[in-house]
């Protein structure tokens, strides 16, 4: 009598078939491996949020002090005489440049800037970018807005009044430029800000090398493209035997 109808043979078949099946079962369950194409890009994701997290941090710093270096009297005072100048000048400024644009001379110059501007809007709308037409017309309007520039420009600088305004105004400019570079001062002398650079530094060098790595993992891809991780195939179970 033949082992395999024994119930001892057909005991030992169904462990068998059992044991094939679940080995192909946990064969196909087990992810493939990534490539390290893929594993040098996931790196290089990963570095660049260490370094987007980085540079947020040493903004956060700087928003966190700002408010209160703008409430100090110095900035508010700056910043008041700041207002103060760009109102004077704009006083001393706006007849004189209203009356230069009453003229005649003016006048033709911004009908010509109009036309050619409108005659460049129709020739964009058709894309002809390389005819005669769009060449002139360019030069057209950037000569017509130099003459109506001019003409402002001769006019502000003939006035003495202009001429003390601008200067009260880049003073004061230039009073909040120095508060400005202050301020840098104080982030930078912050506890957190020499810690924060140096997270900066070394969230560049960790990117730096991510990058080179998947520039290196995609050379060797494609010198080798076979090369790559295969999927594990599921082992199909033996066929059983008729009893």
């Amino acid at each position: 009598m033949p082992v395999m109808n024994t119930p001892f043979g057909l005991m030992v078949m169904t462990a068998l078939v059992f044991a094939i099946v679940c080995k192909g079962a946990q064969a196909q369950r087990q992810p493939p491996q990534p490539s390290p194409v893929a594993e040098a890009r996931k790196n290089v994701l990963e570095a660049q949020q260490e370094l987007a997290k980085a540079q947020q941090a040493l903004k956060d710093l700087r928003a966190r002090l700002l408010p209160g270096f703008e409430a100090s009297p110095h900035w508010q005072d700056a910043t008041m005489r700041r207002k103060e100048a760009q109102a004077a000048y704009e006083a001393a400024a706006n007849p004189i440049t209203e009356q230069v644009r009453s003229s005649g001379t003016h006048k033709k110059a911004a009908a010509d800037h109009a036309a050619a501007e409108k005659q460049l809007q129709e020739l964009r709308a058709k894309q002809d970018f390389a005819s005669d037409d769009f060449t002139r017309a360019t030069e057209r309007l950037m000569t017509s807005r130099n003459v109506m520039l001019q003409l402002e420009q001769d006019a502000l600088a003939g006035s003495a009044e202009v001429a003390a305004a601008k200067s009260s105004l880049e003073q004061a400019e230039s009073d909040l430029t120095r508060l400005r570079e202050e301020f840098e001062q104080l982030v930078e002398s912050h506890a957190d800000y020499e810690a924060g650079q140096q997270e900066l530094a070394n969230a560049e060098k960790r990117l730096e090398e991510a990058r080179a790595s998947l520039s290196e993992a995609t050379k060797q891809q494609r010198a080798h493209p076979r090369a790559q991780p295969q999927r594990p195939q599921r082992e199909r179970p033996a066929p059983r035997r008729g009893y």
